[in-house]
């Protein structure tokens, strides 16, 4: 047995021998194979904190879109319900305002066919006025006249008076041709 026993523990060494360097030779490979693991995990290591870093700032860009869409979509309502209140305001306006251009317009039309017809009347009146000042400056002139008639009978008459206060014929005979 003592064979057995110097078989076994030198199977047992080289049993251990061959654990041992398969334990170095996978050490060594896989810090060889784990290096590289280690140089490309620190490599992706960075691309993910670059590309998470990027991603979180598009998220904020985002963000910062969605709301910059919601104001721009409430200016937009505002502004399509003013635009909206303001052609209702225009129309209406329009509407009266064209009524009014329209009464307006009836309204100087009749002012101006009465006054059409006050000038037409005014003509007539002013020819009237005209020919009634012609006739009485006509008369004025007759009465002129007949006045320096009676004025020249009054001082034949008086003349004749006053010969016939002096008992004299021939004198009132000269007044009289």
């Amino acid at each position: 047995m003592s064979f057995m026993k110097q078989d076994i523990n030198f199977n047992l060494l080289f049993l251990i021998g061959v654990i041992i360097a398969a334990t170095v030779l996978l050490t060594l490979y896989f810090t060889y194979a784990m290096g590289d693991v280690n140089v490309d995990y620190n490599q992706l290591d960075g691309v993910y904190k670059d590309t998470f870093h990027n991603l979180t700032q598009t998220a904020f860009n985002l963000k910062v879109c969605e709301n910059d869409k919601v104001n721009i979509s409430e200016n937009l309502n505002e502004t399509l319900s003013i635009e909206k209140k303001a052609r209702e305001e225009y129309n209406q306006i329009y509407e009266q305002t064209e009524g009014e251009l329209t009464e307006t317009q009836k309204v100087l039309k009749e002012t101006k066919d009465d006054l059409t017809a006050t000038l037409t009347e005014l003509k007539d009146t002013t020819n009237d006025l005209n020919q009634k000042l012609a006739a009485l400056s006509a008369a004025e002139n007759n009465i002129e006249k007949l006045n320096k008639k009676v004025q020249n009978i009054e001082d034949d008459l008086d003349d004749i008076q006053n010969c016939a206060d002096n008992d004299d014929i021939e004198c009132v005979k000269n007044i009289v041709d």
